[in-house]
């Protein structure tokens, strides 16, 4: 009888603990879904309607951190100056997922959520959040098209999720003047997020980049962009006086990436955003 007592004691005590952890996880991750679950969880049954209210939470953040790795940084969905709040207002907006640095490249991996994806290198950290709840922006700091083609050939499962697939790279391959390599690799990346994406709209935008970079720079995006253009999936070059970099001549300024976010739906760009992005990237 005592050894009964002392087991029933711990397993009182293990439950406990385990009902806070959840507790902590629910707050941690915001789903905000402690409410409609019966607690506590005294029975297998009450087990199993909690884990189907967690799987079928619509708590997006959540649903990347399950992925093969965690992102660096994710935007705050409730937005920090005046954006709404709560997990039903902060669901409308765009999703913005910073990945580690390229130190962490052999762990780069994502898992769409939403019908328009956009991923590239770290220019697309300046594109803003907005009210199309249906884009999705992977931002990987330094990555090139072969990091690109690596991500999307053997870290994502294939998915009919994304509908239109932007792959906004070539800024990091500025110093590879082979005009066949440049090619060759473009090749495989576009294949690539069609074997990722079956399906899916797939658009490569043109380079745009400063007039101040190196002269042997500045020819090999010329050929890359030469490339991109024959490959049939091109995006038209945002236009000079819409374009502006920092400092560094490399990185757009965070009015480019509201631009170029812009461009990406106007007439004449192949239109590989949602139609109602027209209206909610005026905002």
């Amino acid at each position: 009888m005592p050894k009964l007592l002392t087991a029933v004691t711990e397993l009182s005590k293990e439950v406990k603990d385990l009902r806070e952890e959840f507790r902590q996880f629910c707050q941690s991750c915001r789903c905000e879904q402690s409410e409609s679950l019966e607690l506590p969880l005294h029975t297998m049954e009450a087990l199993d309607r909690a884990a189907e209210t967690l799987l079928n939470g619509t708590n997006r953040q959540a649903m990347l951190e399950a992925g093969p790795s965690a992102p660096q940084e994710t935007e705050d969905r409730a937005g920090k100056e005046g954006g709404p709040s709560g997990t039903e207002e902060a669901s409308r907006e765009s999703l913005h997922v910073f990945h580690e640095g390229r130190q962490k490249a052999g762990s780069w991996s994502l898992v769409p959520v939403n019908p328009v994806l956009i991923l590239g290198d770290s220019n697309l950290k300046r594109m803003p959040k907005t009210r199309a709840w249906d884009l999705e922006i992977h931002s990987f700091p330094g990555a090139t098209m072969a990091d690109g083609y690596t991500i999307l050939k053997h870290r994502i499962k294939p998915t009919e999720v994304p509908e239109q697939v932007v792959l906004s790279f070539g800024i990091n391959d500025r110093t590879n003047a082979n005009s066949q390599a440049l090619g060759k690799i473009l090749g495989r990346l576009i294949e690539a997020a069609k074997g990722a994406f079956p399906g899916a709209n797939i658009r490569v935008p043109l380079v745009n980049f400063d007039q101040a970079l190196p002269g042997n720079h500045r020819d090999d995006l010329k050929i890359l962009n030469r490339c991109i253009q024959e490959s049939g999936h091109s995006i038209p070059l945002l236009p000079g006086e819409r374009f502006q970099v920092g400092d560094d001549k490399l990185h757009w300024t965070p009015g480019t990436g509201r631009a170029m976010l812009q461009h990406w739906q106007e007439p004449g760009t192949g239109r590989v955003m949602l139609q109602h992005w027209q209206e909610q990237l005026k905002e």
